[in-house]
């Protein structure tokens, strides 16, 4: 597979084996968990890993703990820093996915629209099988699209120069007219399936994805940080961002961190861990930074739910039953009387983590700027998952082990399904 596309698998790592809010200010958290104690969680995650820095936040009843510890990058003494930006990955999905709601609220979208409806003039080289596939089945990976689409596609999209939204134009017709599809209704993971999604978000409201995400999204939740693509410069001596890095620890340019930019709906994007806190906490409230409705209760119940039959079902030890499904960006984690959303994002070169629990207004979102080694594919998710368990253990003192313990089977279990186990 090529390097580029490298990133398709990355993005499906799970965890463990995965101005009603200002967040300017560090807040003090509840007394079991500290500043320094998050900072401490943080460094001993960075310390056993040999990662070159790590960056979180906490959220709890509208409150934001920041930490970092680190550095931007091996080789350089430049501290990682609570403000700077991180690519988040596949932990954008869900950002796309609200969006979709967004825009079905106001009646521009339907959860049912198909792609056949979207996409008329594609409907007679259109793989038949997938024109009455529906928006909510592509962002629950139940759409039947399969990210394998062929060597001499996939360098096509490679080598493609032009914007996000020309590329979609350009190549979702021939990814439309494959009939390598997965059945329809089964989850398979998909990244081209946002892509699809992003595809018709543009030709119903005859506006670029990007352009809505900062009129709908970003704008009202004062997402001010957000950037496309990788953070930072290409030139060399300048550290004031801090840089992905590749298998061997070495920091990596912008430019040497390509991703088809016409995949932005799967997540290309980078932000800061307060831009990232100020879009978890419309969430948790369902209002904008302004105190203004962003989400009715409605949509957030839809968000938070996971789309047909659990993907995975496991019996712990203690007789009860953890379930996870896939919803709308998030995979959605029961057990017992809790929710939890998860999800993890890489590009191969940073990884992003976070772990939302909307009964409880609680948030924690983890991130770094490396995931592999040079002997292990993936060095960062155990330890970021390691650091997330000790957080709910402080943070839930009654039920954070269970809950942990429920997240890591689940992890297990989905982890087999996404590389074709059974």
């Amino acid at each position: 597979m090529n390097r580029i596309f490298s990133f398709l698998l990355a993005s499906v790592i799970l965890s463990g084996v995965s101005r009603g809010f200002a967040y300017g200010a560090d807040e003090t958290l509840p007394k079991a968990l500290t500043p320094e104690l998050f900072k401490k969680t943080l460094e001993s995650a960075r310390d056993k890993s040999g990662l070159p820095g790590i960056t979180g936040g906490v959220l709890m009843g509208g409150a934001l703990t920041r930490a970092a510890t680190g550095y931007r990058a091996l080789g350089n003494p430049t501290p990682m820093q609570v403000a700077d930006k991180f690519h988040i990955g596949s932990c954008f999905k869900s950002i796309t996915a609200t969006l979709a709601a967004r825009l079905v609220e106001q009646g521009v979208l339907r959860w049912n629209l198909s792609i056949g409806e979207a996409y008329p003039e594609y409907f007679k080289s259109m793989n038949p099988k997938l024109a009455k596939v529906t928006l909510e089945q592509l962002l629950a990976h139940r759409g039947g699209i399969n990210d394998e689409v062929g060597e001499a596609l996939q360098q096509e999209v490679q080598n493609f120069k032009g914007s996000p939204r020309d590329m979609r134009k350009a190549f979702l017709p021939k990814i439309l007219a494959l009939r390598n599809h997965t059945p329809i209704g089964e989850f398979r993971y998909s990244n081209f399936g946002y892509a699809i999604v992003g595809g018709m978000i543009e030709k119903v409201t005859s506006s670029s994805f990007e352009d809505l995400l900062q009129r709908l999204v970003f704008k009202p939740l004062t997402m001010d940080n957000v950037v496309f693509g990788p953070p930072g410069s290409n030139d060399p001596r300048d550290f004031s961002t801090p840089r992905g890095h590749d298998e061997n620890g070495k920091p990596l340019l912008p430019i040497n961190q390509p991703d088809p930019s016409g995949l932005s709906p799967a997540g290309l994007f980078s932000m800061t861990v307060s831009d990232w806190a100020s879009y978890t906490a419309a969430h948790l409230t369902g209002k904008d930074a302004y105190g203004n409705i962003f989400l009715s209760k409605d949509l957030l119940n839809r968000l938070h739910s996971g789309v047909g039959k659990p993907i995975v079902s496991t019996k712990m030890p203690n007789g009860v039953v953890v379930s996870a499904s896939y919803g709308y960006g998030w995979y959605v984690v029961s057990q017992g009387s809790n929710t939890v959303l998860t999800h993890d994002g890489s590009n191969n070169y940073w990884l992003a983590k976070i772990t939302m629990i909307p009964n409880k207004q609680l948030a924690i979102l983890l991130m770094t700027n490396r995931i592999s080694g040079p002997e292990v594919f993936d060095i960062a998710t155990p330890a970021l998952s390691k650091a997330n368990n000790k957080l709910l253990l402080v943070l839930i003192p009654n039920g954070g082990k269970a809950i942990a313990d429920s997240l890591q089977t689940a992890d297990d279990g989905l982890y087999k399904v996404l590389l074709g186990g059974k």
